[in-house]
């Protein structure tokens, strides 16, 4: 009973962190692009054309590894975490199908 508890918990936590990173990488890939359009419309510090272009690659690559494998663990995760949800407070209201027969916790 404690085991299952203590695995259900560290999975739990686990899917948390997946979440949480991959909404951090893409805060800061907005903020790295923010910085890109401030630097190219102030010109700040000499910045180039080229400069421009290569951190312009670097987004793009940057972006490519976020929209691939990485959110596609990341809705992986969510749904798992969503259908194990679900499934936990259907155990706790009562089963499956307790809200059609009147039992269960909103009874």
């Amino acid at each position: 009973m404690i085991f299952d508890f203590i695995g259900f918990l560290f999975f739990d936590l686990l899917y948390v962190a997946v979440v949480i990173s991959y909404a951090s990488q893409s805060q800061l890939l907005r903020l790295y692009i923010g910085t890109i359009i401030d630097r190219v419309l102030t010109k700040l510090h000499g910045y180039t054309l080229e400069q421009a272009m290569t951190d312009i690659n670097q987004t793009y690559q940057f972006l490519k590894v976020l929209n691939g494998k990485l959110s596609v663990l990341t809705t992986v995760c969510l749904l798992i975490f969503v259908e194990a949800a679900v499934s936990c407070e259907l155990c706790i209201g009562g089963g499956a199908g307790a809200e059609i027969t009147g039992g269960g916790r909103w009874a």
